[in-house]
């Protein structure tokens, strides 16, 4: 038995965004496939170890085709590991110290203390509330210049204590404007007199993706004009780093419509669980097009339920696909809500900015 999320035709080019309504409904059966591409490990002419990328996916300042990358146009990308060194760093942000008395001693010792909101147990309904904590990375996207006009529009994740990952379509508001403002630490989005740990900050910077098109590398970074105060509800994410995506669901996160005639999103904050699908199914629906010359790209990834009634759509483009990280209480981002053809149909999965494409951009920006 699981939740039915219903949800309709989204027809916008660059908005991917999620409204949910739920429906009782029984399930016989459910497809679950797991998406790879291929990894190939290689050495730089300075013998580091490294990637073989595609050659506008490497950033870094050295990178050479000399090697064992056996593709056309790849190169050997230096993998630095900055993001996952930075991750452990954050991760340490989920303890928090308390003086407690020893008895035998007169000194007082100082312990960590969980504060960890994650539930490591997986979903299997959608739709659900999310808890205080559970997502401290989730960050909500506003536009308009005064309090009168904002908008929120756009989901986003915390990296570092100064960047925000989002999609690139959610750069500009359209009649709103470009992206302004981030909210943190918040579940509800027009309530935060009882956000313990709500966070508002002024963007200071917009970064697309120097190759955003349309549908193509559709993943962009916000910089804030000051650093999140990273607390027990609100701390940066992990960034898939590796590839290897061995699980074969990840958790979407977003504000979005409850209800299919809705005007208004949802003021709460949703999860909801999705298989990861497979690139050749997913590049059977996708096929090439005006906007996706190429169809379906190593640097996109698909996820939604084949069956139906499950998805993001209106409402939380550049939130994240996320999966649970070997770090204590981290989740790693895996995906950033992109486009799709339909939402919720069946045979229609979305598309998400697949995060390990672009690792060395993102490095060559937030850790220089």
């Amino acid at each position: 038995m699981i939740f039915y999320i219903y949800a309709f035709l989204c027809e916008q080019i660059s908005c991917r965004i999620s409204r949910i309504k739920i429906l009782l409904f029984i399930c016989c059966f459910s497809y679950v496939f797991s998406f790879k591409i291929s990894i190939d490990k290689c050495l730089t002419v300075d013998g580091e170890a490294g990637i073989c990328r595609p050659k506008e996916q490497c950033f870094a300042k050295i990178k050479t085709d000399v090697g064992s990358c056996k593709q056309t146009k790849y190169v050997c990308c230096p993998t630095s590991g900055k993001s996952h060194r930075n991750c452990l760093k954050y991760a340490e942000a989920v303890y928090q110290s308390s003086d407690s008395e020893i008895v035998i001693s007169v000194k007082r010792k100082t312990k960590k203390v969980s504060q960890c909101g994650i539930s490591m147990v997986p979903l299997i309904i959608g739709g659900e509330k999310v808890k205080s904590k559970e997502f401290p990375h989730m960050a909500l996207i506003g536009y308009g210049k005064t309090q009168q006009t904002r908008a929120w529009m756009c989901g986003g994740s915390l990296i570092s204590p100064n960047y925000v990952l989002t999609a690139a379509h959610c750069l500009d508001g359209g009649s709103k404007g470009p992206a302004r403002w981030v909210r943190l630490g918040i579940l509800n989005m027009k309530n935060l007199s009882n956000a313990l740990g709500a966070q508002e900050i002024e963007v200071e910077k917009r970064i697309f993706h120097p190759h955003y098109k349309l549908k193509m590398n559709d993943i962009a970074l916000l910089k804030l004009k000051t650093n999140a105060n990273i607390t027990q509800y609100v701390r940066p994410a992990c960034l898939d780093d590796t590839g290897l995506i061995k699980e074969k669901s990840a958790i979407a996160t977003g504000w979005g419509r409850t209800s299919f005639d809705s005007v208004e999103q949802n003021e709460y904050l949703l999860k909801v669980q999705l298989d990861i699908i497979d690139k050749s199914t997913c590049s059977a629906v996708f096929q090439p097009s005006l906007y996706m010359p190429n169809g379906l790209e190593d640097s996109m990834m698909c996820a939604g339920v084949l069956s139906g009634g499950k998805d993001t759509c209106n409402g939380d483009s550049g939130g994240p696909l996320q999966t649970f990280s070997d770090i204590y209480c981290m989740y790693r981002i895996i995906g950033v809500t992109s486009n799709g053809k339909f939402c919720g149909f069946a045979n229609s999965p979305a598309i998400y900015s697949r995060v390990f494409s672009f690792i060395p951009w993102i490095e060559s920006i937030v850790w220089p």
